[in-house]
């Protein structure tokens, strides 16, 4: 123990020693380092970043120079200044401010922010890493000076040698070789046939006497590229790293790594890449004059925090698409996995997968041992089997079963083994997963070494704790030391699902002979749907998943969950959109609305309670937890058309309250018990009916407050903007239903002409729509109000008024007194209503920067603009295209148009109000 402590203290007065460290630098490092592993980030990120720093420089010392004058920096001293300066001066915010500015009584007194605004909930990125985005979506427009790889000639010569007759991945290797601009980006679904279409490509750029190169983000994924296209793959880093050394030194890279005009250079699996890393690439290839060709499929597993650069390019400028996906033996399970992939919120993407038998529930306890019974059945079948899971605690106990299978049944021999990282020991003929890259350990042919990801067979056991072992697929021989294997080696018969991605489970051998490949994946309710996605796709014959359940909990409960778990891993771009949303969210302002009128009616019934109850039984009252709540009663109450001063006086004369430790939290029951004994007993007069077409969707915001002359003026004048706000937003959304359609619209009729009819019709509508979308009814759901919702009273009202629209617009039609709504008038009243909202939306710095740097940036309101431009063109050719034809739709035989209870009403998930 003293040696060990006199080492650690060498160590420490070491790196004392060294030159200290400036603050500046260790910023410029964390920073670069956040940059590098996402495209957007918290606080909590950059928190974390600055750990890894200052843990790498334990023992070093910081120093701050301003002025000329040099101090020494404490470690707290150097974590705060650095996630200061990182926040407010080296990054930009996405996330824009409140729409309503501060009101006092709603400010936090910590920071003199709204409460409604949450700290953890703000995004930053930087100007570089926005300008990298720019200069890839740039690079996908550009056309290069250079002459193509391939020219259409050699390009057929190698199509008559290596015969496809899939268009999609002909096209895929036609664009890649033979296209010059600078960036062209390939995706597909996995098993769509992305390595055949490589393997014509890197033929093709053979035969022109030229050079393709991939490059994949890990060395296991580069070594998979070689090996199936035929051509020499690196990792990102490693190419990256080459080229960055070079420059540095000032010598020419090496001849593997070196890039000539003309070659092309396929990134595989680029969806896993960064934004950095794509960028960095990008601009070495398209200077050295040749082609940058991204691959992969943005629906499976992103690297965490990759910046969301694949998909911005496939979304903004295009790609080349593989859709036929031709790896499963079972037609109808590759069209279930389009729809994994793909679906819709209404559509259950794991209904065939149910409905064969692919979906195995069990408890946490029983789990893996269910899933290994039918992982060694298929191995006793002669199949090739896969088992993966969603966390190493799970890959541990799989591969803990598999370790004592292989032992009882002799294939492992007893007695001398290795310590690995998982704790566990590894005997002669165990199988054994490297997970660190080590180049200073290679095979004894010398051509490979060791990389995270790699399967060795344990041959030998050393005494000193080192094992001589065989590659599962290269068949190189090596010699594992014991530290490694301590340090960076487990068990190598199941995978995390990440590990997994890229791999086919099953198909044609080495013999040619046709191995049927099964995949079996633990699961549970944090697994993300593109991790589910991975897992039903690697297996040729079949792909289950055993989702892991708690007793009593239903499977569906836990599959909705995975489905509803979306990648979240966006760009810079997107996430600018994105939070500008969510800032801007209808249902989230009126939440906001609601909650201030309800602080508003507490303030001014404080003043009745003092007239009702006396100063001191008001303060009782007033000061308990409970006092808003009793104080909504006292709101619903006056409502109701009662005299909120009465109410409160018979409640709380009711009864004494003994030992009551919330007198606010009684008192609201007592009033509640009040009202249904009042409308029981028929005392009430019936209220109006929630929902009445009055255009002020009075179900949603309580005006109350905003109109009431007890309330302070500034809370009246509060409510009164944010109220105007969200009226001009309804009004918007009201116009943009008009020309959107969605499928439930349908059933309000066409869009009427006459101006107050058309203005009935935006109001019900835009309701509608904030009323789906308050209960979480999928956008593709046909009918305006579900079934399951016409239970609630607003529900049923919006269905009844939908069937009185409909009904008037069918008599009108009968009398010939209809004309529709001409697109070009609605698209000029969105553009007056759309651009006095967005004077109101707040502009984060970090869409000012984009729309800077991006010549082709959009805004919401420009994006807006330009996809109603189009639906009014799609709407104006369609009614051209009907004119003087009737639509059957508007009347049946008896003149009547069918009730909205008559209408198709597909099944749907019961489905709560959102939180």
């Amino acid at each position: 123990m003293h040696q060990v402590q006199t080492a650690t203290a060498r160590v420490r007065a070491a790196e004392h020693a060294k030159a200290p460290i400036d603050v500046h630098q260790a910023l410029t490092d964390v920073m670069r380092g956040v940059e590098s592993a996402r495209g957007t980030w918290g606080a909590n990120h950059v928190i974390a970043e600055i750990n890894r720093f200052t843990d790498a420089h334990a023992y070093r010392r910081y120093t701050l120079t301003d002025n000329g004058h040099t101090q020494e920096l404490s470690r707290d001293h150097v974590e705060s200044f650095i996630l200061y300066a990182a926040l407010n001066r080296d990054s930009i915010k996405v996330t824009p401010d409140p729409v309503h500015g501060r009101f006092q009584p709603l400010t936090r007194t910590s920071d003199t922010d709204s409460v409604y605004v949450s700290k953890a909930r703000t995004l930053y990125t930087s100007t570089r890493v926005l300008e990298a985005e720019v200069r890839l979506l740039a690079a996908a427009r550009t056309t290069s000076q250079h002459a193509a790889a391939v020219d259409v000639d050699t390009f057929a010569q190698a199509l008559r040698d290596l015969p496809n007759g899939d268009y999609a991945q002909v096209r895929l290797a036609r664009e890649f070789v033979t296209n010059r601009t600078a960036l062209v980006l390939g995706a597909g679904r996995a098993g769509a046939g992305k390595t055949r279409s490589m393997k014509l490509a890197a033929h093709a750029v053979k035969l022109a006497g030229g050079r393709m190169i991939g490059l994949a983000p890990s060395k296991q994924a580069a070594g998979v590229f070689r090996r199936d296209v035929g051509v020499h793959a690196f990792t990102i880093d490693g190419f990256l790293t080459a080229h960055r050394g070079a420059q540095a030194n000032g010598t020419t890279v090496s001849a593997r790594y070196r890039i000539t005009a003309g070659d092309v250079v396929v990134i595989d699996e680029a969806a896993m890449a960064t934004t950095t890393q794509l960028d960095e690439v990008t601009a070495i290839v398209t200077a050295a004059g040749g082609y940058v060709r991204p691959l992969g499929d943005d629906g499976q597993i992103g690297a965490v925090g990759a910046g969301g650069a694949f998909r911005l390019i496939r979304r903004e400028v295009g790609a080349v698409e593989l859709e036929t996906v031709y790896r499963f033996t079972n037609k109808e399970e590759a069209e279930a996995t389009v729809l994994l992939r793909e679906s819709t919120a209404s559509i259950d993407p794991f209904t065939w997968y149910k409905d064969n038998n692919r979906i195995i529930a069990a408890t946490p306890d029983r789990i893996g041992e269910v899933l290994f019974a039918d992982y060694i059945a298929d191995l006793a079948a002669g199949d090739a089997s896969i088992m993966m899971a969603p966390t190493n605690a799970h890959v541990d106990e799989l591969n803990g079963r598999a370790q004592a299978l292989a032992m009882t049944e002799g294939r492992l021999v007893p007695g001398a083994a290795a310590t690995l990282r998982d704790g566990n020991r590894a005997y002669v003929g165990d199988r054994i997963m490297t997970r660190r890259n080590t180049p200073d350990l290679r095979t004894d042919d010398g051509t490979h070494d060791v990389s995270n990801g790699d399967i060795y067979t344990v041959r030998q056991v050393h005494p000193d704790g080192s094992v001589t072992a065989t590659h599962t697929d290269h068949g190189g021989t090596i010699r594992l030391p014991h530290d490694y294997l301590a340090e960076h080696a487990h068990l190598g018969y199941a995978f995390t699902i990440n590990q997994t991605q890229g791999d086919t489970i099953g198909g044609t051998n080495d013999l040619n002979v046709q191995i049927d490949g099964h995949s079996r994946a633990i699961a549970n309710a944090t697994t993300a749907r593109a991790n589910a996605y991975v897992a039903l796709t690697r297996g040729t014959t079949s792909n289950t998943l055993y989702v892991e359940i708690e007793p009593g909990q239903n499977p569906d409960d836990v599959l909705a969950k995975i489905a509803s778990n979306a990648d979240t891993n966006l760009s810079a771009h997107e996430m600018i959109a994105v939070e500008s949303d969510r800032i801007t969210d209808l249902s989230r302002l009126i939440d906001e609305y609601n909650d201030i009128a309800n602080q508003a009616n507490a303030t001014r019934f404080e003043t009745l309670a003092v007239r009702a109850l006396g100063d001191t039984n008001a303060g009782t009252l007033i000061s308990s937890d409970g006092w808003e709540a009793a104080a909504a009663g006292l709101a619903r109450a006056e409502k109701l058309g009662l005299d909120p001063a009465h109410v409160l006086t018979e409640t709380w004369n009711q009864r004494e309250f003994k030992t009551a430790a919330d007198v606010g939290a009684v008192m609201s029951w007592r009033i509640e018990g009040h009202l249904e004994t009042e409308v029981d007993e028929g005392i009430l007069e019936p209220l109006p009916e929630l929902g009445t077409d009055t255009g002020r969707y009075d179900w949603a915001i309580d005006r109350t407050a905003q109109n009431h002359p007890d309330v302070p003026e500034p809370w009246r004048d509060h409510l009164t903007e944010r109220g105007t706000y969200i009226s001009d937003r309804m009004t918007e959304r009201g116009v943009a239903l008009t020309l959107e359609k969605p499928t439930w619209t349908r059933q309000l009729g066409p869009v009427p002409a006459d101006p107050q009819r058309r203005t009935a019709w935006m109001g019900l509508a835009a309701e509608i729509d904030l009323f789906r979308t308050r209960y979480n009814v999928p956008d593709d759901s046909p009918i305006a109000i579900p079934e399951n919702l016409r239970d609630h009273p607003v529900g049923a009202n919006l269905a009844a008024r939908v069937t009185a629209l409909r009904k008037s617009t069918a008599i009108r039609a009968a009398r010939g007194r209809t004309r529709e709504a001409i697109p070009a008038e609605q698209l000029a009243a969105l553009q007056k209503i759309a651009q006095r909202v967005d004077a109101k939306r707040p502009i984060a710095d970090a869409e000012t920067a984009a729309a800077a740097l991006n010549p082709d940036h959009r805004s919401p309101l420009s994006s807006l603009l330009e996809r109603a431009a189009r639906l009014a063109e799609t709407t104006t050719h369609s009614l051209d295209a009907t004119k003087n034809k009737t639509d059957p739709t508007e009347t049946v035989d008896d003149g009547t148009p069918p009730s909205i209870t008559d209408s198709p009403n597909p099944i749907e998930r019961p489905r709560g109000p959102r939180l």
